[in-house]
């Protein structure tokens, strides 16, 4: 041991002390406050290490247990070991370690830093995943899935059909069919269908004259509507809504007065269809939408009221009308199924 050294040890409650001198230390260990046991550092040591192995520290004290009789000595004087430890020593710290409560060699920084990317990374990874779905299938529409199965199958069927995915709404649909298309207005559509065909017989050669002109013009609205029908109803949260998918194939052939008066005798249609059923109030929402072949052209949303007489005020009821693509985007939602 060297004078000039500075030591470090641990008490009988395991706390770090020093610096001390190599004298100090010593003084320590003759009167006892550092046993062979101790635990004892100085600049130049790897690690910490029982007093006992320090080479002069307990020589002026009596034989030590026969313990560590076997162990070799360690001479860490500067002269042995060749350090030059300078006029000024900082004491190595404590760190924590694994196995015990004695500093060990330090760890590479670099291991830190690639153990610190790769937790970041993963952090990353699970709140993507978590924040984005699939890309075939939308996570975050409430009532998608039963919407798109309710419009594949309406594309299907053909017309004069009507579907629902309850009992009330198998009746909804029946009765919906029944309004839009009376029986008195079946007949007069076929009679003045025959009177029109007639016409045209005995004024063929005017019609002839003029096809160039009529080819471009788009019919009226037709008396009979050729048409498909969904019916969805549901209540979620004591909150009723009915929702009517109508297909209509020639709707593209329809000016758009035409097309007005149809949305007028849809929206009157499904009010009255609504009439003698549970959804029949003022609480139930009601959703009117009108598709061709393809997509979606309008949308129309409000409550069945029912205080005059359709014809007189055929849009009763009726708050707001959306059309094109934005039609489309408001369905999902009356589709949410009761849980």
């Amino acid at each position: 041991m060297s004078n000039t050294q500075e030591w470090h040890y641990t008490d009988s409650s395991g706390q770090q002390q020093g610096p001390i001198s190599a004298d100090a230390l010593q003084q320590l260990a003759i009167n006892g406050s550092i046993t062979t046991e101790t635990q004892v550092w100085t600049e130049g040591m790897d690690e910490w290490a029982p007093a006992s192995q320090v080479e002069g520290l307990i020589s002026e004290q009596a034989p030590a247990p026969d313990t560590h009789a076997h162990e070799p000595q360690i001479n860490l004087s500067p002269q042995a070991s060749g350090i030059n430890l300078g006029p000024s020593i900082q004491a190595k710290p404590m760190g924590q370690s694994l196995t015990t409560q004695y500093s060990q060699p330090k760890k590479s920084p670099a291991k830190w830093i690639v153990s610190a990317v790769i937790l970041a990374l993963a952090i990353a990874g699970g709140i993507y995943l978590a924040n984005s779905g699939g890309d075939d299938e939308p996570k975050t529409t409430l009532g998608l899935e039963t919407y798109t199965k309710a419009n594949e199958r309406l594309s299907a069927c053909k017309t004069g059909s009507a579907f629902g995915n309850s009992s009330h709404a198998g009746t909804i649909g029946k009765q919906f069919l029944a309004t839009i298309n009376p029986p008195k207005a079946k007949a007069e559509s076929d009679a003045a269908a025959a009177t029109m065909k007639e016409a045209s017989n005995n004024d063929k050669k005017s019609s002839e004259a003029n096809a160039s002109d009529d080819a471009e013009k788009k019919p009226s609205a037709p008396e009979k509507i050729e048409l498909a029908l969904h019916c969805q109803t549901s209540e979620v949260d004591g909150e009723k809504a009915v929702a009517l998918l109508i297909k209509i194939p020639n709707l593209h052939n329809l000016d758009p007065a035409a097309k007005q008066a149809l949305l007028d005798r849809l929206w009157a249609s499904a009010r009255l269809s609504l009439a003698n059923t549970p959804y029949g109030n003022d609480q139930t929402k009601l959703l009117v939408a009108l598709r061709g072949l393809t997509s979606y052209d309008c949308l129309m949303s409000g409550v069945p009221a029912m205080t005059q007489a359709p014809e007189k005020q055929p849009r009763e009821g009726l708050a707001k009308t959306w059309k094109g693509k934005d039609a489309e985007l408001k369905l999902p939602p009356f589709f949410i199924e009761k849980q």
